[in-house]
């Protein structure tokens, strides 16, 4: 019964993580999904984008699959 509520709280830890941070990328991130390029010249940080998204879904899967 511990053990459920150690995964429940990581899981409540990571949403919040993961809304705080889709709410400081979102724009940026749409952005680089529609036009990579436009978004350079915008001065977003593209590759930056990118990974906090990639590490945001891997959590997301991990945590899922637990």
């Amino acid at each position: 019964m511990e053990i459920l509520k150690v995964i429940l709280l990581l899981l409540l830890i990571a949403l919040l993580a993961g809304i705080a941070l889709w709410c400081v990328i979102y724009n940026g991130l749409l952005l680089t999904s529609v036009n990579d390029s436009l978004a350079r010249s915008r001065g977003v940080k593209t590759r930056l984008i990118e990974v906090a998204f990639a590490i945001l879904v891997a959590v997301t899967v991990m945590l899922s699959i637990r």
